[in-house]
């Protein structure tokens, strides 16, 4: 809340979103890759380095890359790094995060204006 100002009772800032939000972001990078190569619903379990290839066990097996791109949160990132480097674990371990707690409500009067 403090982050992002929403503690501000006047200069809120404006909030400005993308229609669809990430769907474009998300279809922007496939638009190039063969659909038989998108695998959804698929949790990755471990990620390991060798001989220059990165092997990925997911439900589906083991699976050879090339690269590979981390879309998770650094704790998340550094447990399926089996191998990560001091560099890497140091860099990972240091994110803070902190719970946030939320409230649902439809009460128009507490919206921002």
């Amino acid at each position: 809340m403090h982050n992002h100002h929403l503690l501000q009772v006047s200069e809120r800032p404006q909030w400005l979103t993308i229609k669809q939000g990430a769907k474009l972001y998300i279809d922007a990078v496939i638009k190039n890759v063969d659909p038989s190569r998108i695998y959804l619903n698929t949790p990755v379990t471990k990620v390991i380095r060798r001989n220059g290839k990165v092997i990925v066990t997911s439900n589906r097996g083991e699976e050879t890359f090339d690269h590979v791109i981390f879309a998770s949160h650094a704790d998340t990132t550094l447990k399926l790094l089996s191998d990560a480097s001091n560099l890497e674990r140091e860099i990972l371990q240091n994110f803070e995060f902190t719970k946030n707690v939320a409230t649902l409500h439809s009460d128009l009067t507490v919206f921002p204006h």
